[in-house]
């Protein structure tokens, strides 16, 4: 049976990986914006990887995999070194720092 999350979009996934090591190129496009993980602490959340709870410290650097289409929505981002999904309230952009 197929399941009903969006799949996250592989080639975003290596071009934040580039981004994030400092070997993008101006060819691979746009920089992605950064967020953060609100408060402090910790936060389970699930990783479709390991299909499974994981923690994700609040305050690191995320990056979105997905778009944004409902602000109660979960979106799925990338948290060095975690794909999990997480609510939208969970975020704030922080740009391009």
């Amino acid at each position: 049976m197929p399941s009903s999350k969006k799949k996250y979009n592989s080639v975003r996934l290596q071009k934040i990986i580039k981004q994030i090591s400092g070997e993008i190129d101006p060819e691979n496009g746009a920089l992605e914006p950064a967020y953060r993980v609100k408060g402090d602490g910790i936060i389970w959340c699930y990783s479709p990887i390991a299909k499974t709870m994981v923690r994700i410290l609040r305050g690191s650097k995320a990056y979105l995999l997905q778009e944004i289409t409902n602000e109660n929505e979960e979106t799925m981002i990338f948290v060095p070194y975690e794909v999990v999904y997480i609510n939208k309230e969970e975020l704030i952009e922080i740009g391009y720092n």
